[in-house]
């Protein structure tokens, strides 16, 4: 299990730039991939179509019975925009939950932990507006 990936490209392999799912796209492009569930084991017959140096399936189509599956691991309708309204709810949901001296820090205040959080969150903010997501 990986994980999180920002600024790691998507490679779309030989099999993938001739399947339809990637068409018009080019070989190396970057989109959020945050799961921290990644494919062990492939379904028999599939066909490995892109991949990242965060996890090896990141693309994947195979077929059962009549049904013909596109499988995606990163999140090709997330951009950057959203990216970062995610974020900043994440943070708000944090601040909603700190109570003072029962934040497990060692007694650090209420205050001082949410000025932490917010600078941690435009910092986040910043990094997304300073990359461009292509799904």
């Amino acid at each position: 299990m990986q994980g999180f990936s920002l600024d790691i490209f998507l490679r779309i392999n030989k099999n993938g730039l001739n399947h339809p799912l990637y068409k018009n796209k080019d070989q190396k492009f970057n989109t959020p991939a945050f799961n921290f569930d990644e494919v062990v084991t492939m379904p028999e017959d599939s066909i490995l179509l892109a991949s990242n140096s965060i996890n090896n399936v990141q693309g994947i189509n195979f077929k059962v019975g009549n049904s013909n599956i596109w499988g995606l691991q990163y999140h090709p309708e997330i951009d950057g925009a959203a990216l970062e309204m995610r974020q900043c709810a994440r943070d708000r949901r944090r601040d909603d939950l700190v109570r003072p001296g029962r934040n497990g820090d060692g007694g650090r205040d209420a205050d001082e932990e949410q000025k932490r959080r917010h600078q941690e969150a435009a910092t986040h903010t910043e990094h997304a507006r300073k990359h461009t997501y292509h799904a």
